[in-house]
């Protein structure tokens, strides 16, 4: 809702600009709507994929000793996410 106040009654010139500028405010706060959404999806879609290459990791595991690999991928994609994890952590840096 747009509200505009003056001491005097508006011609309809006045009206017709003000109408004209609620018009592009609304739109620009759809577009910023918008963008925050696919902002969000965005990351929704980046997480996934990050979960998707631990997973398909953890799913060739096939002996113990590949372990230490999957827990690097999972440390690299919480890195890649911004996910800073806790610098303490047993195993190599590949």
């Amino acid at each position: 809702m747009f509200y505009a106040w003056a001491e005097e009654p508006y011609s309809e010139d006045e009206i017709n600009i003000l109408n004209r500028f609620k018009a592009i405010i609304d739109l620009t706060f759809r577009r910023y709507l918008d963008l925050q959404k696919a902002e969000a999806q965005a990351r929704e879609a980046k997480i996934e994929v990050s979960l998707e290459r631990v997973r398909s990791k953890a799913m060739a595991m096939h002996s113990p000793n590949d372990l230490a690999e999957t827990v690097n991928v999972f440390f690299k994609e919480l890195k890649t996410l911004g996910i800073i994890p806790i610098p303490l952590r047993c195993g190599s840096d590949r």
